[in-house]
């Protein structure tokens, strides 16, 4: 556009001139266009706009929405929930599950994955109708599980044996039973080339998982963080780990390099990246931290959100901006009949 304009100056007749004030104003407009370009942008304002009632539910775990179909599936002790997001109402429910972690979605293959704790294994479930068509047995207690469409394969990050499984998403066959971590696995991303990304959370490192190669390709230190729990991932794949002594440490898994870091709340355990900032849920003091990035490679938290105490877990809907984060009914104490989703959307 600029040369368009470039251009269009120097054809113009030689007898036409233009004012020196006008010449001037014109630059002056320029310098603050290409200021503002440079300004740090500010986070939207979040409103607790609705309770998703839930019922029954002594505890809960990771959360994924589904932006394609605008469902959202909840891991909750021995269930899965789903809920339409459109009616924010509760269309279906997953049961006979054994201390459930977390949920996949593979929509080419109308399969999802659930990690199954106490039973060592992922039940596989029809996207449609919900119903249970496969179990596979992994390592002991899996813990986070995702779908990476590159290699169409899933991964399941074993707590108690601190391994992943790797697992074809088109037929469920075990391509690696076990690919040793080094440590405890907690949240995981994928950068949708065929690489996830784990937390360890006892070595304070992330490993870079080669999904395609079933191997560890990679692993980095991201100290000063203790006991990282939730990752989020950006558009530049640098992720953002959430750790147990109030930091959110970004790294660049590339380099593995850690880039900086911000202060966030008490006891967080998910943290979502959305439209230039990632937002962690702590459940010690019922906040939201967000942190951005005001200037190239210096990061802050920007703004803090009041959520409830115990909302711990977050996801976001990518169309609409709505963060998502389990609870315990108004008053925070967990309670079998008070299970609830707490949807914030901008002001």
């Amino acid at each position: 556009m600029r040369e368009d304009r470039l251009m269009a100056g120097t054809m113009a007749p030689l007898y036409r001139r233009t004012p020196v004030f006008v010449l001037l104003s014109s630059l002056a407009a320029s310098f603050v266009v290409a200021a503002a370009d440079k300004l740090p942008s500010i986070p939207a304002a979040y409103q607790l706009s609705a309770r998703i009632a839930l019922g029954e539910g002594k505890r809960w775990d990771y959360l994924l929405v589904e932006d394609a179909t605008r469902r959202l599936y909840l891991a909750h002790g021995d269930a899965v929930d789903v809920v339409d997001l459109g009616t924010r109402r509760l269309v279906g429910r997953i049961g006979g599950l054994r201390g459930t972690h977390g949920v996949a979605v593979a929509r080419e293959f109308g399969r999802g994955y659930i990690s199954d704790g106490k039973s060592d294994s992922v039940v596989v479930f029809d996207l449609s109708t919900l119903a249970r068509v496969r179990t596979i047995a992994v390592g002991r207690n899996p813990d986070a599980i995702v779908f990476d469409p590159a290699s169409k394969r899933i991964a399941v990050f074993n707590g108690g044996t601190h391994d992943a499984s790797i697992l074809d998403a088109a037929s469920g066959d075990v391509i690696a039973a076990s690919v040793e971590l080094g440590g405890k696995p907690e949240f995981s991303r994928v950068d949708g080339s065929g690489h996830a990304y784990v937390n360890i959370e006892d070595t304070a490192e992330i490993v870079d998982l080669d999904l395609q190669q079933a191997r560890v390709h990679r692993r980095y230190s991201i100290a000063p963080c203790v006991e990282p729990t939730g990752l989020a991932i950006d558009g530049h794949s640098r992720l953002y780990s959430v750790c147990a002594n109030h930091l959110m440490i970004i790294s660049d898994p590339a380099g593995g390099t850690v880039l900086g870091r911000a202060p966030i709340g008490a006891r967080p355990d998910g943290v979502v990246f959305d439209d230039g900032f990632a937002y962690s849920a702590n459940g010690g003091d019922g906040t939201i931290s967000v942190v951005g990035e005001p200037r190239p490679g210096s990061f802050a938290t920007v703004r803090t959100i009041a959520s409830q105490p115990g909302a711990r877990t977050i996801d976001v809907e990518a169309r609409t901006h709505a963060l998502y984060l389990p609870a315990a009914g108004a008053s925070g104490t967990p309670s079998a009949s008070e299970l609830e989703l707490l949807v914030f959307t901008r002001l």
